[in-house]
């Protein structure tokens, strides 16, 4: 019998949320935690990332 999708989420390991955002980038100032596992980004993040690529790119 397969695994079910609640079998599988049941048996993950839980990372913190802040060691998440500091694997991807996201600084402390960005993020509002929720607990130890989930937060909210700023939506000012992206805007900003994308307009740093912008800036580095070639033209």
């Amino acid at each position: 019998m397969a695994t079910s999708n609640i079998e599988i989420a049941q048996q993950a390991e839980l990372w913190p949320i802040t060691r998440i955002a500091e694997g991807l980038g996201i600084p402390d100032e960005e993020l509002e935690p929720y607990g130890r596992f989930k937060a909210k980004v700023s939506l000012r993040l992206p805007r900003r990332r994308r307009r740093t690529r912008a800036a580095r790119s070639p033209r």
